[in-house]
């Protein structure tokens, strides 16, 4: 089953959806215990949520609104399908920080027939992507991951490698790597500096 993500402010409807949506293969889960949009998408990542539902207003339990969450989580993971739920869709469409396409009428999720099977289909689709797009993003990775390891990689590169690295140790498509590797080659320097200053210090106290 794909792992879909649900940020809504009301948590009462939740069981019945994840019910309707389970017998189409999708498993859904609550984001919960979250406040600001960055504990929004370290769940995500500790949850390895493969799409993400949002209600369009949140603001009876967030200071902000869905399109905000969904332009935040694009931000960071661009790869993740955002899917905007709302009972307003114009107001969402109005924003303009979400497509079009990618905002549905929230009736949807209680609804039957075509318009519900062509949902789930969209949705599992959209996690579909999600998972090409991190095996591309595992093609790249090896290759930073060599640079990395010879001391070949630019400050561009290596900003890549550990965003990628963060990435796709949250969904388990790469094991730990020394930690000498995460460090930024500056901080390595500089690690090896201190180093030789406390060698040179020692010897001098000889």
């Amino acid at each position: 089953m794909c792992r879909v993500g649900f940020v809504d402010d009301d948590f009462d409807e939740f069981g019945n959806y994840k019910k309707r949506l389970a017998r189409r293969g999708i498993d859904l889960h609550f984001v919960d215990n979250c406040l600001s949009l960055h504990d929004i998408l370290d769940w995500v990542l500790n949850n390895t949520i493969e799409c993400l539902l949002v209600d369009h207003k949140l603001t009876a339990k967030y200071d902000f609104y869905g399109t905000k969450v969904v332009a935040f989580i694009n931000n960071h993971l661009p790869d993740l399908p955002c899917i905007i739920l709302t009972n307003f869709p114009g107001d969402s469409a109005d924003d303009k920080l979400v497509m079009k396409n990618l905002i549905f009428d929230r009736n949807i999720l209680s609804s039957d027939g075509e318009k519900f099977n062509n949902f789930c289909e969209i949705v599992k689709q959209s996690t579909e992507v999600f998972k090409n797009r991190l095996n591309l993003h595992l093609d790249e990775y090896a290759v930073l991951l060599e640079k990395k390891t010879n001391q070949e990689i630019t400050a561009e590169e290596e900003e890549t490698f550990l965003h990628l690295f963060k990435i796709l140790k949250s969904y388990g498509e790469v094991d730990d790597v020394a930690s000498e590797l995460l460090k930024p080659d500056i901080n390595r320097k500089m690690d090896n500096l201190l180093k030789k200053l406390d060698h040179y210090i020692d010897l001098n106290k000889e």
